[in-house]
């Protein structure tokens, strides 16, 4: 695609699929065959004019999503910034690799807001980075312009115990997304899920878990998320057009939508909406 993108570079939770430690059948075959997993929730945006390329969190998996984009062109680092939703393993953890051991990255741009750019700059082994001249971290608050894209965050309701986290808004020359992976619950938020969807052209909605029967081993009220049921439930009445905006990311381990030929992926796309895949594009 020769104008500016985005690529969807992983769709599962923090832990990837499959997951440490679970040999349960959700997981037993992806260990077995390495083209059944999935590494966590990232979008790449893409300016190809400028060949330069951001990422939208920093995975445990970000060398491998990396290098699906391709190598950079003579001279181009191979990454021009990061923006962090929040604090959690799966969206902050490839920050890492930035450092002398990996990437010995020269003041990458990383973006976040205010309780996390304090956690990234004043806590090891996160101050190191910046203490180096690893990465910039820069406030999110008044949001960020990345070459032909604009990112505002929108906060909403998740575990906050390191930082708070973000919804990102994307708008590109053409178009625009939103970006949610991580929200405790839509209901008792100011905000309602329809009108998040009628304001961007394609939203990526917390999907981690399909319904409760993948919890059978848990409390499902221990373990918030909108469950992707309900979030369908939500938005059935609305126009097919808004709901085609619709596409489920961030999938737990034992989230059936995984699969594209599940009864869950069937019912999804029969109801008028998507899951997020591997190497989607979509232009902004």
């Amino acid at each position: 695609m020769d104008t500016p993108h985005l690529v969807v570079l992983g769709i599962a939770q923090d832990g990837g699929h499959p997951q440490i430690g679970c040999w349960r059948p959700c997981c037993r075959e992806a260990w077995d065959d390495p083209s059944l997993r999935h590494t966590p929730a990232c979008l790449a945006l893409i300016d190809p004019q400028s060949q330069r390329r951001w990422l939208l969190d920093a995975t445990p998996a970000l060398p491998e999503q990396l290098a699906t984009l391709g190598p950079p062109e003579d001279g181009r680092p191979a990454l021009d910034g990061i923006v962090v939703t929040h604090a959690h393993l799966g969206h902050v953890l490839g920050l890492l690799h930035l450092g002398r051991e990996a990437l010995a990255a020269e003041h990458m741009p990383v973006f976040a807001l205010k309780r996390l750019r304090r956690m990234l700059t004043e806590h090891l082994p996160w101050s190191l980075l910046a203490d180096h001249g690893h990465m910039d971290v820069n406030t999110l608050e008044d949001g960020a312009t990345l070459g032909p894209f604009k990112v505002t965050a929108r906060r909403v309701p998740h575990r906050g115990e390191a930082s708070e986290t973000a919804a990102l808004e994307v708008r590109g020359p053409q178009a625009s997304a939103l970006y949610l992976p991580d929200i405790d619950r839509w209901h008792g938020w100011s905000t309602r899920v329809a009108d998040l969807v009628a304001s961007v052209d394609r939203a990526y909605l917390d999907g981690t878990f399909f319904d409760d029967h993948e919890l059978g081993w848990r409390d499902p009220a221990t373990v918030p998320h909108p469950r992707v049921k309900d979030t369908m439930d939500l938005l059935q009445d609305l126009p097919a057009h808004e709901r085609n905006k619709v596409h489920f990311i961030h999938l737990n381990h034992t989230n059936p939508l995984l699969d594209p030929d599940s009864d869950a992926s069937l019912e999804v796309a029969r109801r008028g909406f998507h899951v997020a895949r591997e190497g989607q594009t979509f232009k902004l």
